[in-house]
């Protein structure tokens, strides 16, 4: 995946001054009028690319546990670390579910390459410039998206199945909103980071839960 440097260019150009994460990397140029798209561009109500509700599920101390991690915070990370088939997975996406409308964007990223990051972040610009990011590169859409998330507060990332802590570097600083990491690795997590360790215990919803659940779904 490339790592980005923003660069204005053309008359008027203007330095992303109130951007606060720089990236160093190859550089991907974006022109002036565009960087500022990324400031002015507002995201359509309930913009989200979530999977589809679990309708039974239980981990209820779980989801409390992330609700207590980002709740309470204008932004943060979150691991979810566990062996392959725990449940990781599912319990990310219904926080993101249950909480959804507590953000203007949810984006779900499967997040197991570099590549795979890339392209989920440049399909989030494509839904939020579509006729510019209809015929950019992917880079240059994932640029965008990017510069997006640094001026917009109020959005909640989920990047699942992450295989490698070094892949994120450039996304978890960014300090507008929330993220949701899922992945089997349990080492090289910043001690910053709160991690929860997920077990394998079987972990049934009962038929309140489930109703609720569905609730959420409506």
């Amino acid at each position: 995946m490339t790592d980005f440097i923003f660069e204005a260019t053309g008359t008027g150009s203007v330095a992303a001054h109130r951007i606060g994460t720089a990236i160093t990397g190859p550089v991907t140029v974006l022109t002036a009028e565009l960087m500022n798209s990324a400031r002015d561009v507002q995201a359509p109500a309930g913009l989200t690319n979530l999977p589809p509700l679990p309708l039974c599920f239980g981990r209820t101390s779980e989801l409390g546990w992330l609700r207590g991690t980002l709740g309470q915070r204008a932004a943060g990370t979150a691991v979810v670390q566990g062996l392959g088939g725990v449940g990781k997975s599912t319990l990310a996406l219904v926080y993101a579910h249950r909480h959804r409308r507590d953000y203007d964007v949810v984006w779900w990223t499967a997040a197991g390459s570099p590549v795979h990051i890339e392209q989920s972040l440049a399909d989030l610009a494509l839904r939020l410039i579509p006729v510019w990011a209809g015929s950019a590169s992917a880079e240059e859409r994932a640029a965008w998206a990017m510069l997006w998330l640094q001026w917009h507060p109020g959005w909640l990332l989920v990047f699942d199945n992450v295989e490698d802590p070094a892949d994120l570097q450039p996304y978890v600083s960014t300090p507008n909103g929330h993220v949701i990491v899922t992945s089997r690795r349990s080492a090289s997590w910043p001690t910053s980071v709160p991690t929860l360790a997920l077990d394998s215990r079987a972990a049934p919803a009962d038929q309140a839960d489930a109703k609720k659940l569905l609730s959420f779904r409506a």
